[in-house]
């Protein structure tokens, strides 16, 4: 059973969310990381009505993706150690965004197992190009 069957921290009512050293929008609670001093862990993360943050999307050649350890829909329980269940998106970037090079601690939940997990990422620019994705124009029937 995964933690969005028993109404924990699973995926389960969406609210908000906050891209991790994304730079766009999409209602997800952006936060411009673009610049040197704001670097990230190439992960998407999301708030669900109940608080709790999930990776949503890890970005191709990240950190997050490169350690093996990150996956769509784990739960994130802490960053460096400081519990993120609840915090507001300024709060969570504040944790999760730094100096290029810098270290990361995320503790999580598999989604898989509900098993505890850490990965140990190093913080990198992204570039906004690659992950701003353009929906293609709508096809018109023949």
């Amino acid at each position: 059973m995964s933690p969005a069957d028993r109404g924990g921290p699973g995926l389960r009512g969406h609210d908000g969310g906050v891209p991790v050293a994304v730079v766009g929008g999409g209602g997800e609670g952006a936060v411009a990381a673009g610049d040197a001093a704001q670097c990230g862990l190439g992960v998407t993360l999301k708030r669900n009505a109940a608080g709790f943050y999930y990776v949503k999307r890890v970005e191709r050649g990240g950190p997050a993706e490169q350690s093996g350890a990150v996956e769509p829909m784990d739960t994130v329980i802490a960053v460096n150690g400081q519990a993120v269940a609840g915090l507001e998106y300024a709060s969570l970037a504040a944790l999760v965004l730094g100096p290029e090079g810098s270290l990361v601690s995320l503790s999580m939940l598999s989604h898989t197992t509900n098993a505890p997990k850490e990965a140990r990422l190093r913080r990198f620019p992204i570039d906004p190009r690659v992950l701003e994705v353009t929906p293609p124009p709508p096809s018109r029937p023949p």
